[in-house]
C-alpha cells in the first residue's frame, strides 16, 4: 500500500482507503497512450487514469450515478 499511497492510487479524494478489485488497460481514445481504469467495491468510486503523454489525470466515476 505504501507505493499506492505515494502514487495516488490507494486513497480516495477524501483520504479513505480503497480496495482495488481490478484494472483494465488500453488506448480507448487511440492517441497512442495507455489509460488505466481501476474498479473498487460497490460503494467506492471507480477511477480512470487518463494519460495524455505529458501527465496522468484522475477522473472519479461514481457507481451510484
Amino acid at each position: 500500500m505504501k507505493k499506492g499511497v505515494l502514487r495516488g492510487a490507494a486513497l480516495s479524494d477524501d483520504g479513505m482507503e480503497q480496495a482495488g478489485m481490478g484494472i483494465g488497460v488500453g488506448d480507448y481514445d487511440l492517441d497512442g497512450h495507455l489509460i488505466c481504469s481501476q474498479t473498487h467495491f460497490a460503494d467506492d468510486a471507480n477511477i480512470l487514469y487518463h494519460n495524455d503523454g505529458k501527465q496522468i489525470s484522475r477522473t472519479l466515476r461514481d457507481p451510484r450515478a
